[in-house]
């Protein structure tokens, strides 16, 4: 798993230089952005999330400090790493009480900046991996609770605050299922579902897609895809990762999806909607159908 990093300094110099001649992508920073001050790096962040951030304290309009106490209170999960020179370290000092992760001295040593994002990052990872798992738990039980009334846990109930975000439901069926049921060997048919599922999984973890699959009726396979934001969700996405899952799959299938949702409070009529559309390109060609 990479993370995106913004690196914040008043000197574009400075921060080209650790852009460019730092190998990111060989300590798992998928992506490095610049902002010139804290206002701007704010203005970043406004539009898109970043999971580290490195920054100069001392700059123009907003310094490095300032930026941490917003850091700290509007976006915690994103970590934050301060550059201080010497006349600066009761700031660096006061930025640690805050709860930033790290500091460094200038000159900044380049492999122990190095070393340094390489441990923040893994504990990034590990921090998302948690958090996705539980949101997956969340999602999963919140999807058999609102099309077929499963009960919903306790640890579900009381562990997870509500979610909000985007949506779209996916519903898929094997094509030709009662003729494999026919002709399949038992053993090998009652694996045809649980393989199609896979390559789902497969193909959309490897395109970063968050999403569960869980199995409703008799050949119906449910894939929720989420995501905070919207444009991860959009149909060109989404017919790129289905490409993939129908070059990949043992068995032709045919997938439908709803629109976009933002609550999952509306998933019902989407699954509802899904099936009339279903209704209508059973016994056509495969693919997705939105």
């Amino acid at each position: 798993m990479s993370i995106r990093m913004l690196i914040v300094d008043d000197e574009p110099v400075i921060c080209q230089g650790l852009v460019q001649t730092i190998p990111w992508e060989s300590l798992g920073v998928q992506e490095v952005d610049m902002a010139f001050n804290g206002k701007q790096a704010l203005e970043k962040l406004a539009d898109q999330s970043f999971d580290l951030i490195l920054t100069d304290i001392s700059m123009p309009e907003m310094d490095g400090l300032a930026l941490a106490e917003h850091i700290v209170h509007e976006k915690p999960d994103t970590k934050m790493i301060i550059i201080s020179g010497f006349d600066h370290f009761d700031y660096a000092r006061q930025a640690l009480r805050l709860g930033i992760e790290d500091y460094l001295l200038k000159p900044v040593d380049v492999d122990e900046l190095m070393a340094l994002v390489k441990r923040v990052r893994n504990k990034i990872v590990t921090h998302k991996e948690r958090k996705n798992s539980l949101l997956q738990d969340w999602m999963a039980e919140q999807l058999r609770h609102r099309l077929f009334h499963s009960p919903l846990s306790e640890r579900i109930k009381e562990k997870h605050a509500p979610w909000t975000g985007r949506y779209r439901l996916l519903i898929s069926e094997v094509s030709g299922y009662a003729y494999l049921q026919n002709t399949l060997p038992s053993e090998a048919f009652e694996g045809v579902q649980e393989d199609v599922r896979h390559v789902v999984e497969k193909t959309c973890r490897a395109y970063g897609m968050k999403h569960v699959s869980l199995f409703g009726h008799e050949n119906e396979l449910l894939t929720l895809v989420y995501n905070e934001h919207s444009d991860m969700l959009d149909d060109s996405k989404l017919r790129e990762i289905w490409r993939d899952i129908m070059e990949q799959s043992p068995y032709p299938i045919q997938t439908v999806s709803s629109s976009v949702g933002q609550s999952l409070s509306g998933c019902y009529d989407h699954y509802q909607e899904g099936h009339i559309l279903l209704d209508d390109v059973r016994g056509k060609e495969s693919g997705l159908f939105i």
